[in-house]
């Protein structure tokens, strides 16, 4: 029940990177992905801790969109930040469906509303921006309660090297190397590439302290026969080598996206 959360009562401020606009229906449990982050998500809520680890399902755009988040965040004050207003809607019709509220903003990082919160997500948004990762990170912090935490997400830089050279070739691995820019499919636009340490060094001037590193899609984004994938056996190894490799150095520094969880202190 919704009383017996140790995270109930609190508040977090979503904020998500543009949306595409296309929403999925149907919720695909079967990736190690999205069973990873649900397993890990459960952890966290039974910690005293409260760090938060959202379900980032394949479309990882739109963080919250599907109903395990809803249910895990049912009892809790939550705010959800896009620029879409169609998904917004979908989010609000959803957390409806799931018997739990929601309130959402309409914007983005430009337009954070006042406030402090328990938590706040930051997911594969900042490679989007243009300006300062710092100047980012620090309106974000402001957004933190004292002993609050920021959960800052993107895509790795070093994860796609090793992702090019498992599905192209090492010559495609050296050219991601030397790329400054990810084309993302999902817009169909260049990005910049930004790095875990690049958040690291700019927490150091905003308040912030790390006390969580995590990697995702770390073996599954190696193992390049996806057949395997739908054995029911294979899976379950494969699963359970993803939980065993999510918080452990230097594995989670490799996978296809890390995962910074800050304090403000």
């Amino acid at each position: 029940s919704h009383g017996t959360s140790p995270l109930s009562g609190l508040s977090a401020l979503l904020v998500l990177s543009p949306s595409s606009g296309r929403l999925e229906t149907s919720l695909d449990a079967g990736k190690p992905l999205h069973q990873t982050l649900v397993e890990a998500s459960r952890k966290v809520l039974r910690d005293k801790a409260a760090i938060m680890k959202i379900t980032i399902l394949d479309d990882y755009h739109d963080t919250i969109r599907h109903l395990p988040c809803f249910a895990m965040l049912a009892g809790h004050e939550v705010t959800i930040l896009d620029p879409s207003p169609g998904w917004l809607a979908e989010a609000r019709r959803r957390a409806t469906a799931a018997g739990t509220t929601v309130t959402t903003v309409e914007g983005g990082l430009d337009d954070l509303p006042d406030g402090e919160w328990d938590l706040v997500l930051c997911h594969f948004v900042l490679r989007y921006r243009e300006g300062e990762v710092a100047t980012d990170l620090g309106a974000l912090a402001a957004r933190a309660r004292g002993g609050g935490r920021l959960s800052v997400m993107d895509v790795n830089p070093d994860g796609r090297v090793l992702r090019a050279l498992t599905t192209t070739g090492p010559a495609a691995a050296i050219a991601e190397l030397g790329a400054e820019q990810a084309h993302v499919e999902t817009f169909d636009t260049e990005v910049r590439k930004v790095a875990a340490s690049e958040v690291e060094d700019a927490a150091t001037g905003t308040g912030l302290r790390v006390v969580g590193r995590y990697g995702n899609r770390i073996a599954n984004d190696l193992v390049t026969d996806e057949a395997a994938k739908h054995d029911d056996r294979y899976f379950a190894d494969l699963l359970a080598l993803e939980r065993a490799l999510h918080d452990r150095e230097p594995f989670c520094r490799i996978g296809f996206a890390w995962q910074l969880v800050l304090e403000r202190t």
